[in-house]
């Protein structure tokens, strides 16, 4: 398979929209938003976090043209905490994982940490999305925390593991 990471200029907004609302549709744990919230949002929400000078970078990946995956990071700007980031929005279509996408995407955006001297990449993740886990196990995350009930789901409350990789 052949896959291509990008920055998706602002141009494109309308496929990170709709692979995004796909995203919290079919992995709706894995997001704090629902797909009606993000329905809601304005055309400049979508532009912000896309071109190269955004605060908060996101990556995507690309096969035959079409989005199958983005992953969202956010450094720190704050003079003490500016070693440390924050990975977002990490999402690989279902029918492409196990190909090496999500493997493409988190060295992505953990190249492009090193390279603005971060020192610890920061994530949460739903204690029920387990392959989710072992990916980031692999890589060397550890889990450091909980977020307790952070979650409330048609009536059902679940924790978040926080977990951190230091670089």
């Amino acid at each position: 398979m052949e896959f291509k990471i990008i920055k998706l200029p602002k141009e494109r907004w309308e496929e990170y929209k709709k692979l995004r609302i796909f995203a919290v549709t079919v992995d709706t744990l894995a997001f704090w938003t629902t797909p009606e919230e993000d329905k809601k949002r304005t055309d400049e929400d979508w532009m912000k976090n896309l071109g190269d000078n955004s605060p908060q970078p996101m990556f995507f990946i690309e096969s035959n043209g079409e989005l199958v995956g983005m992953i969202r990071v956010a450094i720190n700007s704050g003079e003490k905490v500016k070693h440390n980031a924050f990975i977002y929005s990490f999402f690989v279509k279902p029918e492409m994982r196990g190909m090496g996408a999500g493997k493409a995407l988190l060295e992505q955006a953990i190249s492009f940490l090193k390279e603005h001297n971060v020192k610890n990449v920061y994530l949460n993740v739903t204690v029920t999305q387990e392959n989710a886990i072992r990916l980031y196990k692999k890589w060397g995350f550890k889990v450091i925390g909980k977020y307790k009930n952070i979650l409330n789901y048609e009536g059902k409350y679940y924790d978040e593991d926080i977990m951190c990789l230091s670089l």
